[in-house]
């Protein structure tokens, strides 16, 4: 029964909450119908850095995503990215490149790198989330977003790895790279065929995950960093070996990680940040995800890595509705204005999982 009536005090304050916010509106990328934003406060140039705002993830080129072709589309790994769940958002000075929301652009602060555009991920990236409504879209900044950080980083995985066994591919890549950064002496498309038996390239599809740390790693001041233009260094052929030993240590990076090992897919929204960082970190100490995270977080006491659960795990219904609705109150006046019906979803889903599995 007091469950009951916290469920009616979830819904209530919900309706309250959505009928007395007010709502900015603006036409959304393409026509797909308006996008509204939920208003809290904030002015349009505010909401560009939340969602674009580098905060020192440099986790790829952003000539390299922006000219590997996906091995899943055929097109552009970057074209399309709502298919792992990230939010589009327009281009704009916080957003040179139109990239989605949470997906941020900066020159590299390694002093090895300097000049570079480097792409990384924000918050806003797992803290914005959007519904759909009758042709409208409500976007939520705070909410839990819906990406699918598995299979960005899988396909990710498996375009780079068929680029790098495929010359022709290959040298097509490195072009397009080279040429938005040293276009003077980067041969044409005709051209490029006199390099496909070059051992590095001949080569590039032997790799083995590895650790890419930079032991020489020295950062520079971010005003620095900011002005610096790449330099060339060396004939096209010096670079090209170059290019091709930073398209492997990438790839022996993204194999050496593990956000999952072989768990339970995560599936969109379920962003596991502390298990996803320390399995990226520290892979050899990586463990298997075989239940939701929601268990770590309130109370319930996960079984070892691989094992079945039992009477004994702790994992039972009541015990489980109990938790979750004691999430719910004790962080009503927190999530209420923003996610509660996410936020119901994603618990009421892991607590289903979990009492089916009891």
């Amino acid at each position: 029964m007091a469950i009951r009536r916290r469920l009616v005090f979830c819904a209530l304050y919900v309706l309250i909450a959505g009928c007395s916010r007010k709502t900015s509106e603006q036409q959304s990328i393409g026509g797909e119908g308006r996008l509204i934003y939920s208003e809290n406060g904030w002015t349009s140039g505010e909401r560009a850095q939340y969602y674009h705002l580098a905060e020192g993830s440099e986790l790829m080129p952003y000539a390299l995503l922006a000219n590997l072709k996906s091995s899943s589309t055929g097109k552009p790994f970057l074209e399309g990215m709502d298919r792992f769940g990230f939010l589009p958002d327009p281009a704009g000075p916080m957003n040179p490149h139109g990239l989605p929301v949470g997906v941020t652009v900066s020159r590299s602060r390694n002093a090895g790198t300097a000049g570079i555009e480097i792409i990384g991920f924000n918050c806003a990236a797992c803290h914005v989330g959007e519904l759909t409504y009758h042709g409208k879209r409500v976007r939520l900044d705070g909410a839990p977003a819906m990406v699918n950080l598995q299979q960005y980083q899988i396909e990710f995985k498996e375009s780079l790895d068929a680029t790098l066994h495929k010359p022709e591919k290959l040298l097509a890549l490195i072009v397009a790279v080279e040429r938005e950064q040293n276009p003077s002496d980067v041969p044409s498309g005709s051209e490029t065929g006199q390099y496909a038996a070059e051992p590095d390239v001949q080569g590039a599809g032997d790799v083995q995950g590895a650790s890419s740390a930079d032991p020489s790693f020295h950062s520079v001041p971010s005003a620095a960093a900011d002005a610096a233009k790449p330099k060339a260094h060396g004939s096209f052929r010096e670079r090209l070996k170059a290019d091709i030993a930073v398209l492997k240590a990438r790839l022996a990076y993204v194999k050496k990680g593990n956000l999952l090992v072989d768990g339970t897919e995560p599936g969109p929204g379920r962003v596991d940040a502390f298990g996803a960082a320390r399995n990226l970190l520290f892979p050899q100490y990586a463990v298997k995800c075989n239940r939701p995270s929601v268990t770590r977080l309130y109370g319930a006491s996960p079984t070892t890595s691989g094992a079945s659960p039992s009477s004994s795990s702790g994992f039972t219904t009541m015990a489980i509705r109990i938790r979750f609705w004691s999430v719910i109150s004790a962080n009503l006046w927190v999530w209420a204005p923003f996610s509660i019906p996410s936020l119901m979803n994603r618990r009421c889903g892991s607590a289903t999982f979990m009492s089916w599995k009891s």
